[in-house]
């Protein structure tokens, strides 16, 4: 009967993944895009003779900005709304080891 329960739970557990690997994949998507747009306009900057320092300098700083942006806007909501369930889950997903987020 243990072996029963094992592999029901184990199939319960595969099943509740499942639900995360759209989000996944949208969130891939989405990093995907926003690296596609950054890296042609850091091309673009080299084709008309921008040193390639500045290019770099430009590609890294805008995607660090365009994939925190959305993030950072919403803890900063879920921070003044007293979510700290939000502040909290995004201190497991991003594995920033806090404590307890936001009360450092």
């Amino acid at each position: 009967m243990e072996i029963i329960q094992f592999q029901v739970d184990e199939f319960l557990g595969w099943m509740r993944s499942l639900d995360a690997v759209g989000l996944i994949q949208d969130y891939r998507r989405q990093a995907n895009q926003i690296r596609d747009e950054v890296l042609a306009k850091a091309q673009r900057m080299l084709e008309a003779g921008r040193p390639p320092e500045e290019a770099l300098t430009f590609l890294a700083q805008t995607l660090t900005n365009k994939l925190l942006h959305a993030p950072s806007a919403q803890l900063r909501e879920a921070g003044s709304a007293g979510r700290h369930e939000l502040l909290e889950a995004a201190n497991t997903l991003f594995r920033l080891g806090r404590g307890s987020a936001g009360h450092d």
